[in-house]
């Protein structure tokens, strides 16, 4: 299962007022994924389960980008254990 932490830099913030004209020019299209980078990846055994397992925890950057030269900015981050 992949948990996607969206960060806030991720979506513009925009004041009520511009909020109704940006709607009816924001894209209404899949964006398409301009880079994906590791930003961290770890592993390390769990002592809490007597050493049975390795946890391991990855972190990614993705940029996306939409036809209007938008970019969105989201950093996935998933964990998971190995027997």
């Amino acid at each position: 299962m992949l948990n996607i932490n969206y960060s806030e830099s991720a979506f513009p913030v925009i004041p009520m007022a511009e909020q109704v004209a940006a709607e009816d020019s924001f894209p209404r299209r899949v964006p398409e994924i301009q880079n994906i980078r590791v930003l961290c990846a770890e592993e390390r055994i769990s002592p809490s389960t007597g050493c049975d397992r390795i946890i391991n925890e990855i972190e990614f950057k993705v940029v996306l980008r939409y036809a209007t030269g938008t970019l969105a900015i989201l950093t996935p981050k998933d964990s998971f254990d190995c027997f």
